[in-house]
């Protein structure tokens, strides 16, 4: 499984992932910390997406993997 977090707190989150061993990375249009993966601005690549064109959406899809963000508590 691979995690893919992205917007508010990716950051927080792919640690968290991490943590339990899951291999996960962070897309952000800022990197404050020095941390983020991929910076990317998300609006544009969602604007893409739903207008037919390349996205980061269209590389980051696939069987095993998990988008979007959630408390994470337990696995």
């Amino acid at each position: 499984m691979i995690a893919h977090c992205m917007f508010e707190q990716s950051g927080t989150f792919k640690n968290e992932f991490k943590k339990f061993g899951i291999e996960a990375y962070d897309y952000d249009i800022q990197d404050e910390f020095g941390e983020t993966d991929y910076k990317v601005d998300l609006f544009e690549e969602i604007r893409k997406a739903y207008e037919g064109w390349d996205s980061i959406f269209d590389r980051v899809g696939g069987g095993g993997h998990y988008h979007g963000i959630f408390p994470l508590h337990e696995i």
